[in-house]
């Protein structure tokens, strides 16, 4: 029996391997207890209509305590993978957007801090951040990866191990 369900699994082990191989080209960091992708290009030209957009700032925080209480632990570092805040490393039609961007992603930061002042949040989106990169981070988070309503984040989250 090859049914539907079976394609579909082995399709998705291939892509997680696959996924994994190409990780380990990119693992000179140090993964962290949480990784949000916060997808703002997309979201802040307004293509909600194609599901894309943002979640609150409470929304990651509440995701966060649920797996700490959950699994009984503390999250000791949330990175925030997002656009850099530089119009020469954007795409040229989201560089208008940049500016707001930043807000973004500072206040989320900021949110995060207040939320969990026992760990260290960060924001990564410097010069070494690419592509690349960003899939390591989700796929390497040690506890938890957040992704907001995007079709960046189906790929690495399907690179994700089994076992974590």
């Amino acid at each position: 029996d090859f049914g539907c369900d079976n394609v579909i699994d082995l399709a998705i082990d291939l892509i997680r391997s696959d996924m994994q191989e190409l990780v380990k080209q990119d693992s000179d960091f140090e993964p962290d207890d949480v990784v949000i992708h916060l997808r703002l290009g997309d979201a802040l030209q307004g293509s909600y209509d194609e599901g894309i957009g943002l979640l609150p700032d409470n929304t990651y925080a509440q995701i966060i305590r649920d797996v700490e209480h959950e699994k009984g632990i503390q999250m000791k570092t949330i990175s925030i993978v997002t656009l850099p805040f530089t119009t020469d490393r954007v795409r040229s039609f989201d560089s208008h957007l940049v500016g707001r961007s930043k807000l973004f992603a500072l206040d989320l930061s900021a949110f995060l801090k207040e939320s969990f002042p026992h760990a260290k949040v960060k924001i990564d989106n410097g010069p070494l951040e690419t592509t690349l990169r960003a899939y390591s981070r989700l796929i390497r988070a040690k506890k938890l990866a957040i992704c907001g309503p995007s079709t960046f984040c189906t790929w690495p989250v399907l690179g994700i191990s089994k076992d974590a």
